[in-house]
């Protein structure tokens, strides 16, 4: 899908199986996938607030700058200046709860190139027999059950 970056959740300390971590959640709103109502879809993506070179959002922050932090970069996190307002290009990946919820889990992103949300429209365009162009499921809503079976408008 593609996206912006619409805010950076400062979500404090959370406990997690490694003790207490300071916790961000980075939310993007799709520009592909809408829910039943026709609002976009948004997703949290969960990352701890940390500097180091392994650290998931060190790694995010780097595709999104398209370079290497500065030591300065890596102290200092400007979520303002950095993240929100940017277009993502992103993947997830859907897994399912034993209850039967279903939780997108972002596999990649990058920064979205300008153009892109035009292309992706364009690749749904086909021809007719006229030669007329016309745009198939442009706002099919995405749907996953619950777990007494019913359907809801949100995949994640």
């Amino acid at each position: 899908g593609v996206g912006p970056i619409v805010e950076v959740i400062d979500q404090g300390l959370r406990e997690t199986r490694y003790g207490a971590k300071h916790k961000l959640a980075i939310v993007i709103e799709s520009e592909t996938h809408f829910q039943e109502n026709g609002d976009p879809l948004q997703f949290w993506v969960w990352a701890t607030l940390s500097g180091s070179p392994k650290a998931t959002l060190t790694q995010l922050r780097q595709k999104l700058l398209r370079r290497p932090l500065t030591e300065e970069e890596r102290r200092n996190f400007d979520p303002e200046r950095e993240m929100v307002g940017q277009r993502v290009r992103y993947l997830v990946a859907h897994n399912y709860s034993d209850d039967g919820r279903v939780y997108a889990n972002l596999i990649s992103w990058s920064l979205a190139e300008q153009g892109q949300k035009v292309k992706e429209v364009q690749e749904k365009l086909t021809q007719t027999d006229n030669g007329q162009e016309q745009e198939e499921d442009a706002m099919e809503p995405v749907t996953s059950p619950t777990k007494d079976g019913n359907e809801e408008g949100l995949p994640f």
